[in-house]
């Protein structure tokens, strides 16, 4: 069973979108504005007021305003995540004259990680790792106890990219404002699937990257509270004047005017695209349990599944708490060892469908999964996991076909 190019089925919208035709025709429109927004000149004032009507477009829709919060556009959410991270530390530093503390999950992004363990191994900072759950969680309670007298900033992922589990920002939030504790969260997955009313969750900052929801590549942001900014006197991490020297460089007017329009069309009728987005992952599921049974990481039982099954499927996340588009499956087979890269490989080069592997099937690889690693998953778990992400594109004929070929390819291994 072989697919057309024509026929291509992508199915891993968490690690970047299609661009939108309203994304693209304006971005087309704009690369024929040569003025520089960080100029005097009048070829300029169309950029500027394009730039700053959409960074107002952006913190209403976020409930805010620019007289407490500010928009710093960026190449992307790891260099947003950089930012908060490396400015609050070495701010806290000169301010305190103490080495500052900050508090993350051990499933953030990478840039997150790397980021932070950088400045561990640097001896900039002391850190500590909320471990999840077992839907993939973070417990507010954890956050809470690992609070010293030095933590300069708390840094928890809204909704993990993999598990795609929803974490309790709410919750977190006040537990940080409570403490006085400035509170950022990588926002990059849930950000165009729902308004953040950023008061709500108490969040300080925010880290947004636009081609997770039909935006160019290449453009993030950074939301940031205004107070931060000004009693941690915070300086940017590219040196240069622009956007209040927080953030050097010319600004890609092309790409901002682009993002903010997909922005503006990804939000049109969102409630009833992520009803559709629901849909097609429970279709999924359904689906597949034809061939299977299924059962949740947080009920699975390494030694009762094994008495009672030769193969099942295992979804890593929260069953009510969770991204409408985001399945991160497991094939576990208890008689043959399983591989997702050749997996993945197989869907793509025979049949044309494309899925991202959360882990790789070298459980000892550098490739492993850390958000698996740190949820305690077994190898077998490890070697057989794929996510599958749906998109505002997908259809649900395109689900039945997945199955099918994910059916094929899996015979192919046991």
């Amino acid at each position: 069973m072989s697919v057309s190019n024509s026929e291509l089925i992508y199915f891993d919208n968490n690690g970047t979108t299609k661009l939108c035709n309203e994304a693209i025709k304006e971005v087309t429109k704009w690369l024929s504005n040569y003025g520089n927004p960080s100029t005097d000149c009048k070829l300029a004032n169309k950029s500027k007021e394009m730039i700053n009507c959409g960074k107002n477009y952006i913190l209403k829709h976020c409930g805010v305003n620019s007289n407490n919060y500010s928009v710093i556009f960026t190449s992307g959410a790891t260099e947003s995540n950089c930012f908060i991270l490396r400015s609050m530390s070495s701010a806290y530093q000169k301010i305190n004259k103490q080495k500052p503390h900050i508090i993350i999950s051990a499933i953030e992004h990478p840039s997150i990680m790397a980021c932070c363990k950088s400045l561990y191994d640097n001896k900039c900072i002391d850190l500590t790792y909320i471990l999840p759950q077992s839907d993939g969680s973070i417990d507010p309670m954890d956050v809470k106890d690992a609070i010293k007298k030095n933590t300069c900033l708390i840094s928890i992922m809204f909704a993990n990219n993999e598990t795609g589990t929803i974490n309790n920002i709410e919750e977190i939030g006040k537990i940080a404002k409570q403490r006085k504790i400035p509170f950022h969260s990588d926002t990059v997955q849930i950000f165009g699937k729902m308004r953040l009313n950023i008061p709500k969750y108490n969040l300080d900052a925010i880290s947004v990257s636009f081609h997770k929801f039909y935006s160019p590549l290449g453009i993030g942001l950074l939301i940031i509270n205004n107070n931060l900014v000004n009693e941690y006197q915070l300086e940017g991490i590219i040196n240069g004047t622009q956007q209040g020297g927080l953030r050097g460089g010319t600004e890609s007017v092309p790409n901002i005017a682009g993002a903010i329009k997909g922005m503006n069309v990804n939000f049109i009728n969102r409630p009833i695209k992520n009803k559709k987005l629901k849909e097609l992952k429970l279709k999924c599921i359904e689906e597949l349990e034809k061939y299977w049974p299924i059962i949740y990481y947080e009920d699975f039982d390494n030694k009762q599944i094994k008495n009672k099954f030769d193969d099942v499927l295992v979804i890593i996340g929260s069953k009510t708490n969770c991204l409408p588009n985001t399945l991160l499956l497991s094939f576990v087979s208890f008689k043959s060892k399983i591989c997702n890269t050749q997996l993945k490989k197989t869907l793509e080069s025979k049949y044309n469908i494309i899925v991202a592997v959360g882990s790789a099937c070298s459980t000892k690889s550098k490739l492993a999964s850390h958000v698996l690693t740190n949820m305690n998953a077994s190898d077998e778990i490890k070697r057989g996991v794929i996510r599958i992400s749906f998109g505002d594109y997908n259809k649900l004929k395109e689900v039945t076909k997945f199955v099918k070929c994910y059916v094929s390819a899996i015979n192919e291994q046991i």
